[in-house]
């Protein structure tokens, strides 16, 4: 044929293989046409090597004839020249039934033994007669050992391996996942692909180990069913700290698989269990310890996480946090309020862990002690705000009492000077009201101040005393105020000292008679006395 594929020649055993009547009939016509349609990436291959090689080593095809027929047949390719023209030579001979059922015996068994997958044969009643080394290495078991084993063998207990088995030859096929046991215990989850008859009376299929899979896919689950339990417990309002917080070590401990749960406060190196689940005689709450001998002491030192999977393997055998908790197992994260080490929130068990803790795990525990951190800071913030409402309602009772004075003060007056019309009672209202606006606006001040005394100066008590005096006792009262000798003077914010001297005077006129109500040292350091009789 020519270098494009273009038949020159064909001899008369080319043309019967062919199914051509004559050789003209096959001359000018592209040999691709006579390649089964299966067979065309092979084909093309070959013809690659042929162009890259020079020749083509033996190797099998599959032709289609005229009449449509597909033909195995076996040959050899190389380049000639033909009539001064380049060309190719293409040798081949139709393969016997015999020969093709030993060729795809042979292949078959090159891919039964070297496949990757794991591929089993069983007879009708269920039994293994032949397994790849694949298989051997899945079922954990020697080719001696797996073979005359029943499938049910390697089955769950619940298996129903009669109705399966049933179905899967009514069928002749079937496809799903199995759970397969090991002889040791172990087990691996299985996909399979099985088909009835391959040979008559052996059933071939082929197995794929998916734990890996399907136990990311476990964690998967997992993982997201505790986030979704998780933000239910924090999302409900009606539930206190106290009470989310245990539910959260209940959800860890359930999630994590370890018996223990505990969230701890730290002062002075001292470890105290604020809330925990578990019978653990030292973490419940309450009990305290040296930080020194805690597992959280490493906690609280680490910028990130700390996760023990296997206690003693990792060196805490002969630490004194293993010495006086005996765990095997444990994962912690800190707990930091307002940038300051509160504690720690940890879960922990008795035994080592089979596997480590994963990191959907690690960030579930350092998602939960943010999430603590968060409401401590949070109840601590209320808390605050509550104690500073308190105080504002006792700060509005103290400043309605000051107002009240010179506004009785200035009543008084006013109604005394509306029945004799005296300058000196509007005056005396005057004076009283000038008050009130001093207290509002040391009210404000104190208020902006956070109630902190700043400015002071030294300030004559006599004049101090006289004045408040006068806003204090009403026009018409019989109260008189006597002092005895200088009072002197004292270092004092001056509207502070005069609400403080009103308040004492207004509560000596209401309660009492006769009330010595302040003593000071004079200028000659002899004691005065104030009386309001």
């Amino acid at each position: 044929m020519t270098v494009d594929g273009r038949f020159v020649y064909a001899n008369p055993a080319a043309v019967d293989l062919l199914g051509a009547d004559s050789e003209a009939e096959l001359l000018g016509r592209d040999a691709f046409e006579f390649v089964a349609p299966e067979d065309e990436a092979g084909t093309e291959e070959a013809i690659s090597r042929l162009e890259r090689d020079g020749a083509v080593s033996q190797s099998r095809r599959l032709v289609r004839t005229l009449d449509g027929e597909t033909v195995p047949v076996e040959g050899t390719a190389r380049p000639i020249v033909w009539d001064g023209e380049d060309g190719v030579v293409a040798i081949f001979r139709r393969v016997s039934e015999q020969e093709e059922r030993e060729y795809e015996r042979t292949r078959y068994a090159a891919a039964f033994a070297g496949a990757m997958d794991a591929i089993v044969v069983a007879d009708d009643e269920g039994r293994y007669i032949d397994a790849n080394q694949s298989a051997c290495d899945l079922f954990g078991v020697s080719r001696e050992e797996l073979l005359d084993r029943h499938i049910g063998d390697f089955a769950t207990e619940d298996f129903a391996f009669g109705d399966a088995w049933s179905s899967f030859h009514t069928a002749g096929e079937d496809r799903g996942v199995f759970s397969l046991v090991r002889p040791d215990g172990e087990r691996r989850i299985v996909e399979y692909a099985a088909t009835q008859d391959v040979v008559p009376g052996e059933h071939l299929s082929v197995l794929r180990d998916v734990t890996e899979r399907a136990r990311l896919e476990e964690r998967r689950q997992a993982d997201h069913e505790a986030l979704e339990q998780m933000h239910r417990i924090v999302a409900d309002r009606d539930e206190p700290l106290d009470a989310k917080v245990e539910q959260l070590l209940e959800l860890g401990t359930d999630y994590l698989g370890v018996p223990y749960g505990f969230l701890t406060r730290i002062t002075d190196e001292t470890q105290t269990v604020v809330a925990s689940v578990g019978d653990h005689e030292l973490l419940q709450p309450n009990e305290s310890g040296p930080l020194s001998k805690a597992y959280c002491r490493k906690t609280v030192v680490d910028d990130e996480l700390v996760s023990v999977q296997h206690a003693s393997a990792e060196g805490w055998a002969d630490d004194p946090a293993y010495e006086r908790f005996d765990l095997g197992c444990y994962i912690g994260a800190k707990v930091v309020v307002e940038g300051d080490l509160y504690g720690t929130f940890c879960f922990a068990g008795t035994d080592p862990r089979a596997e480590s803790f994963s990191h959907g795990e690690e960030a579930f525990v350092e998602l939960l002690a943010r999430w603590v951190a968060y409401e401590l800071e949070r109840r601590r913030n209320t808390e605050a705000l509550q104690s500073q409402t308190e105080r504002l309602a006792e700060f509005a009772s103290v400043v309605s009492h000051d107002l009240r004075n010179p506004l009785s003060v200035a009543t008084g007056y006013l109604d005394l000077a509306r029945e004799e019309g005296d300058p000196e009672q509007f005056d005396r209202v005057e004076t009283a009201l000038d008050r009130m606006e001093r207290i509002i606006d040391d009210l404000l001040y104190l208020a902006r101040e956070n109630e902190q005394i700043r400015d002071t100066e030294p300030v004559e008590l006599d004049d101090a005393v006289e004045q408040t005096w006068q806003t204090v006792v009403d026009a018409d009262a019989a109260a008189t105020l006597s002092t005895v000798g200088d009072l002197g003077t004292v270092v004092a914010d001056r509207n502070r000292l005069y609400q403080l001297l009103e308040n004492l005077f207004r509560n000596a006129l209401d309660h009492a008679r006769r009330v010595t109500s302040g003593s000071s040292p004079t200028a000659d350091g002899s004691p005065s006395r104030t009386t309001v009789p």
